[in-house]
């Protein structure tokens, strides 16, 4: 059945947005109609295939990622961790418009990236920020869909769930 639902919904690929992962919604679908849904029917990608395929997706899409050898990107990353208050390590990436900035030490970092990624999906669709809760439901929404497509994005069980856990403590506390 799930192949069947693949292949059907495949037919429509280029009516779809670029990022539908349609074997998340087929999942989805099934599960709804209570049919059986296989684990992971796509099976999960490695790391290294999820991190050449975010690049991939960077270039075509004209995104920057520029890593804080660049002393502009460190100067920015370091200024961002001040104004949050946060040590400059904890300050991994940030997003301006198409450029990703990120510590070098992130740079292969699929989880870090993929977020960043995300964040300038936010930015081009004109999403305004306008105060903290604001910036709480993009932070959600980043994380909400990467555990949804963890396994297509290399994004592992244990990402996932500190991912989860993430979303807790902003539900919580803030960002």
């Amino acid at each position: 059945m799930f192949e069947r639902l693949m292949s059907s919904i495949e037919k429509f690929r280029d009516a779809l947005p670029a990022d539908f992962c349609i074997s998340c919604f087929a999942k989805r679908l099934l599960a709804k109609m209570g049919a059986v849904v296989p684990p992971d029917a796509a099976g999960p990608v490695s790391k290294a295939e999820a991190l050449q395929k975010l690049r991939e997706e960077a270039s075509k899409a004209a995104i920057e990622i520029r890593d804080d050898s660049d002393p502009e990107v460190k100067a920015y990353l370091d200024w961002a961790a001040k104004n949050q208050g946060i040590p400059p390590e904890n300050m991994h990436a940030s997003t301006i418009g198409d450029v990703i900035m990120i510590r070098a030490e992130h740079a292969q970092n699929v989880r870090v990236l993929r977020e960043e990624m995300i964040h300038v999906e936010q930015q081009r669709s004109g999403v305004a920020i306008s105060g903290p809760e604001a910036i709480d439901q993009l932070e959600i929404e980043a994380r909400e869909r990467m555990i949804e497509r963890a396994g297509e994005w290399g994004i592992t069980e244990q990402e996932a769930q500190e991912l989860r856990d993430e979303i807790k403590k902003i539900r919580e506390s803030g960002y």
